[in-house]
């Protein structure tokens, strides 16, 4: 399945192949098919994919959580923003999707997440590595 998912790659997905993606997501019998459906989804940044994104986010496989977040940061809807905050919230939440999760949050820029991420920034039980990511993000956000 996973070649013939990324057989579409170079191509604009038509509304049947989002949907065929999707129903990969939600029905892949593998954690690599899956993927693969993700990742062209993210490519495609098509909108619909958002709520079934947004879902893969707790899922319980981590793979799928961090492209289910990088496939959110390459469609850029505001939909998102409060699963990604959630993500990036999560202290038991794997550092890799932490940190995604914020730079996604960055170039959506959607003025809702501006105090809690200076709220994150100055917290001092936070992990330096996520404040330092996340006071480096505001300050790129800021010179834009």
């Amino acid at each position: 399945m996973e070649a013939e998912v990324r057989e579409h790659i170079s191509q604009v997905p038509t509304t049947e192949e989002i949907y065929r993606l999707i129903a990969a997501v939600r029905e892949g019998a593998s954690p690599p098919d899956r993927i693969a459906a993700l990742v062209l989804l993210g490519e495609s940044r098509d909108p619909r994919a958002v709520t079934l994104l947004v879902e893969c986010c707790t899922d319980e496989n981590a793979e799928i959580r961090w492209h289910a977040i990088e496939a959110l940061h390459q469609v850029r809807s505001v939909r998102s923003v409060a699963t990604l905050m959630e993500r990036l919230k999560d202290r038991d939440e794997d550092i890799a999707i932490r940190k995604t999760a914020a730079l996604a949050l960055a170039d959506i820029k959607s003025h809702h997440t501006l105090e809690p991420l200076i709220d994150l920034s100055l917290d001092t039980e936070e992990d330096p590595e996520i404040r330092i990511l996340v006071a480096r993000m505001l300050g790129r956000n800021g010179k834009k």
